[in-house]
């Protein structure tokens, strides 16, 4: 068995509540996306502050949907 991303948020559906935190879509692909931001060579030092502080306000997110212990 698997779980498709429709199988916890309809299409019609744009955020999901887990112990009284607020998840959107996107939040774990945004997340994602600012890791990146900090691996890369390439990002100027406001990119990376940038990146770590959007990461910090989704954290309580990323832990409510348990990411943390994959």
């Amino acid at each position: 068995m698997s779980i498709m991303p429709e199988n916890i948020l309809p299409n019609d559906v744009n955020e999901i509540e887990i112990n009284g935190i607020k998840a959107r879509k996107g939040s774990v692909a945004a997340a994602l996306a600012n890791a990146k931001i900090l691996s890369l060579d390439s990002s100027t030092v406001n990119e990376k502050t940038s990146a770590k502080e959007t990461i910090k306000k989704l954290a309580p997110t990323l832990i409510a949907l348990e990411l943390h212990h994959h």
